[in-house]
């Protein structure tokens, strides 16, 4: 993992300048992005296609730079020395523009991978419009549409990327949630407290029909459960899996049919990834909202009454030193009547938001524990026999692989296929729908032993799946064995 974290790392860096940040990490920060999402959104917006010259850029950035300088309060204007010069200089030899020439006219453009760089920084500013069933309904007619038309084979990868997008999207707003549930406890004034609670958890949580997955019946939510039926249709279904297949590598998108099917299968894997992790995160933000619409409700309830009534007795004890001051001698003692602080007493009944319930002296009482009922016992055990047969380990899915596939050359065959190997019991039926569903299924495969799935289906009392075949390997047309997980 490390390895590939440093490729890709060095893949970025490897089509962006090395300087691309440094006009975002001096004392103009502030304004050089502020000039870059004005060009982003200018001479380089969507409704301008033409190719603008310099003298049109250095115009832009001089007159954003003015209208800045009188905001500027009086004290900060003579420090300001940011020119339009300055700025397009630097931003031509960090990479953020460059020029090209034609004749006597000098034209600027913005290249490609730094257009996407900038695109993506300044959608960090405007407001998220993600929403859960936008992203189920987005997924759902993506795969849909693969599974009436092949020639929509990349309508997969584009369900991946939304799933997955939107599943990182989901965990950085679970973190959002804790930090403001912090920030709620470290607010020590009330004002600070409301604040904090309307502007960041009211207004920077933005999944804009999070508060309806609960309370819409016809919320599209619901068809994520779609999304799993149509994932496992495609993985099951070999004519389909293939012809998909088939479409990508036509398109272009892969070179040959065992990299389409591999990319095919990473994909359909991380649509399924992303849905489970959507709704573990969805759990997640229900506690954490509970949590911190809890806390402000009790913040709110009590705050008054642990200050109430000290800025009246203290007003009304310097009342009283005051009327008498002038009837009394210097070093007279003044009497108060009131008591300026109130001592509060350790936390008790009086102090909880329900009155604290009379104890009730526990009595000793005598019971008898009945019998176990053998019916009872009997159904316990039987239950955990069966759950271990169904606890598959991969030494156990390596041994049938061995057996089925010797027993095979001991009759003087070099290969044995699904239709050979009909499950009879539920321990062979979780072995087989395994190996049906590799390359999917992460299981191990023996060492020396390969997998080929074939064109065509095979039907038992079980189910109806791919053909597929187990050898030694060495046979032609082997298709490498899947990752061994239990390493």
């Amino acid at each position: 993992m490390g390895d590939v974290a440093l490729q890709e790392g060095l893949m970025l860096f490897g089509v962006l300048p090395d300087t691309i940040f440094r006009p975002l990490s001096n004392s103009y920060r502030h304004a050089y992005a502020a000039l870059l999402s004005q060009l982003h959104n200018g001479l380089f917006g969507l409704e301008s296609t033409r190719q603008p010259e310099r003298n049109e850029v250095m115009g832009e950035l001089e007159e954003w730079l003015l209208a800045h300088i009188e905001n500027l309060p009086d004290e900060e204007r003579p420090e300001f020395r940011l020119t339009a010069s300055l700025a397009y200089n630097e931003m031509v030899e960090c990479g953020w523009l460059c020029e090209q020439r034609e004749g006597w006219t000098v034209y600027v453009e913005m290249d490609a991978v730094v257009a996407q760089l900038l695109g993506a920084l300044c959608g960090l500013s405007e407001r998220r419009g993600d929403t859960f069933g936008g992203t189920v309904v987005s997924v759902v007619s993506n795969l849909e549409s693969v599974t009436h038309d092949a020639t929509n084979a990349q309508g997969v990868a584009e369900a991946a990327r939304r799933a997955r997008e939107f599943a990182r999207y989901a965990r950085g707003v679970v973190g959002n949630l804790k930090n403001i549930e912090q920030s709620l406890l470290s607010q020590a004034s009330l004002n600070g407290l409301v604040k904090t609670f309307f502007d960041n958890f009211v207004q920077t949580i933005v999944i804009n029909d999070y508060r309806k997955l609960t309370s819409a019946r016809n919320h599209p939510y619901r068809h994520r459960y779609r999304v799993m039926d149509l994932v496992a249709r495609i993985s099951s279904d070999a004519a389909l899996f293939r012809s998909i297949a088939e479409n990508l590598m036509a398109q272009g998108v892969a070179d040959n049919l065992e990299s389409a099917e591999t990319a095919l299968a990473e994909q359909l894997r991380d649509i399924c990834l992303s849905m489970e992790t959507i709704e573990a995160f969805r759990n997640r933000m229900d506690l954490t909202k509970g949590n911190i619409e809890r806390r402000f409700s009790n913040t709110m309830r009590y705050m008054d009454l642990i200050d109430s009534g000290r800025a009246e007795r203290f007003a009304l004890g310097l009342a009283t030193v005051a009327r008498a001051l002038p009837d009394l001698p210097f070093d007279a003692e003044v009497p108060v009547d009131t008591t300026l602080f109130e001592m509060p007493s350790h936390i008790g009944g009086e102090r909880l938001s329900k009155p604290e319930k009379p104890r009730v002296e526990v009595k000793r009482r005598r019971f008898t524990k009945p019998p176990v009922d053998p019916l009872r016992r009997a159904f316990e055990h039987a239950k955990q026999a069966f759950d271990r047969r169904l606890l598959l380990t991969p030494d156990q899915f390596m041994d049938y692989v061995r057996m089925k596939v010797d027993a095979a050359r001991a009759q003087g065959r070099d290969e044995v296929t699904a239709a050979d190997i009909p499950p009879r019991d539920i321990e062979e039926f979780l072995i087989f729908s395994a190996l049906r569903a590799l390359p999917i299924r992460r299981v191990p495969l023996p060492d020396g032993y390969v997998i080929e799935h074939r064109d065509g289906t095979v039907e038992n009392d079980w189910l109806i799946c791919r053909d597929f075949a187990l050898r030694r390997d060495g046979g032609s047309a082997a298709v490498p064995k899947a990752p061994n997980l239990a390493a």
